[in-house]
């Protein structure tokens, strides 16, 4: 049995519309009338803005973490011979994707700011950090340091820290907070040679949010098991 085609007059269709944007509109009115639900919508307006930029960072993020993840899980426990082996596969699998991410994150930047947390949150600018301090090019780390200096206090980002060790190092000027080069006591990490002022590293450590020294060099040794020295300086 077929149903019966019910007809609603056009008016009704007018009246019910009519209602339901009315409701709407008031419960839109509503929340502009009060200052939380004001700054609810200046924040959602706020991410909308940044919801581009928010997801490619944390997926480069994400890809940069997950590579290393697994390159590391095999260097970990390889022989001296293996290890020279899978360094010729990074450079031939691996850096291409640093230096796609290094592209993608100069566009993205342009000629603003760096990215504060405030603004594309924790992971998308932890993810930033992470893409930049593991970028090739020094010429943009300089531009990138001298963009994160004025955010130091405020709103340190993550990276700050590496990227200043790594500005100076390939200036030749002494690390301030011991991120790079580690030397070796046997197979172990120890404190790189060129360290500012060495009594008061893991003060300058802890001002700027990072573990004392020794804990340090314990998380090298879990992550890249057996040390390996650093290469001449100039050779790197």
């Amino acid at each position: 049995m077929m149903a019966r085609r019910i007809d609603i007059p056009f008016g009704i269709w007018v009246c019910v519309l009519t209602l339901a944007f009315g409701l709407a509109h008031a419960q839109t009115a509503r929340a502009q009338a009060t200052p939380a639900g004001k700054a609810a919508l200046v924040a959602i307006e706020q991410v909308r803005a940044k919801q581009q930029i928010v997801s490619e960072l944390a997926g480069m993020g994400a890809v940069d973490r997950l590579m290393r993840d697994r390159f590391l899980a095999l260097r970990r426990t390889a022989t001296d011979a293996e290890r020279a082996d899978l360094d010729d596969v990074w450079r031939e699998h691996y850096r291409p994707i640093d230096q796609q991410h290094t592209a993608r994150l100069k566009a993205l930047l342009g000629d603003g700011p760096w990215f504060r947390r405030s603004e594309v949150g924790p992971r998308a600018e932890a993810a930033a950090d992470l893409i930049v301090s593991h970028s090739n090019d020094d010429t943009f780390q300089k531009l990138v340091l001298s963009k994160m200096q004025p955010l130091v206090g405020a709103e340190t980002p993550r990276g700050y820290a590496t990227l200043f060790d790594r500005v100076a190092v390939q200036e030749g000027r002494p690390q301030r907070f011991g991120t790079q080069r580690p030397t070796c006591e046997g197979e172990r990490h120890a404190r790189p040679e060129d360290i500012e002022d060495p009594e008061s590293l893991d003060k300058r450590r802890r001002e700027i949010g990072l573990p004392p020294m020794t804990e340090y060099l314990a998380e090298l040794d879990k992550i890249y098991g057996a040390c390996t020295p650093p290469p001449p300086r100039g050779g790197e």
